[in-house]
C-alpha cells in the first residue's frame, strides 16, 4: 500500500511541475490565419454578388414591372429538383385554396390586362369642348 500512495504522490509531483504535453495533431496558426483570410474574402465575394443581384432586381422592379416577392417564389422553385417542385406546387395551389387567400385576391379589382388581352389603352383626358359661338382661329 506503501508503495502504490508513493508511486501516486509521484505522478502528481510530476505532474505538477512538468509541462503537459498534448500528442493530438492541431492545425497550425499560419493554417488557420489563412483559412480565416480566404473566409473574409469569400464573405466579400458573396456580399458584391448579392449586391449585384439585388441592384438588377430593383432595376427591373423599377423598369420592368417585376413583383419582388413573386420572384423570390420563383428563385426557391427553381432551386428544387422536379419531384420537389411537384409537390411544393400541389401544397402550395391547396394552401391558397384551404386559406381562402384565392378568393380573397378574386374579390380585387381587375389586373392591368396582359399584352395578349391588351385593348385600346384607356385614358381620362379627353378634348375639351369648344364653345358653339367662338369660330377657330
Amino acid at each position: 500500500m506503501a508503495k502504490k500512495a508513493k508511486a501516486k504522490a509521484s505522478k502528481s509531483k510530476a505532474a505538477a511541475t512538468d509541462t503537459p504535453t498534448d500528442d493530438r495533431k492541431k492545425t497550425s496558426a499560419a493554417k488557420l490565419r489563412d483559412l480565416r483570410t480566404a473566409g473574409r474574402a469569400a464573405q466579400n465575394d458573396i456580399s458584391e454578388i448579392a449586391g449585384g443581384l439585388g441592384s438588377t432586381i430593383k432595376e427591373a422592379v423599377e423598369k420592368n414591372h417585376l413583383h419582388r416577392k413573386a420572384f423570390a417564389v420563383i428563385k426557391a422553385g427553381d432551386k428544387m429538383e422536379p419531384e420537389k417542385l411537384a409537390e411544393y406546387l400541389y401544397h402550395l395551389d391547396y394552401y391558397l385554396e384551404a386559406s381562402g387567400l384565392r378568393a380573397r385576391a378574386a374579390t380585387a379589382p381587375a389586373m392591368i390586362p396582359h399584352d395578349d388581352e391588351a385593348e385600346e389603352p384607356q385614358t381620362n383626358v379627353r378634348p375639351f369642348p369648344m364653345p358653339a359661338g367662338i369660330a377657330a382661329e
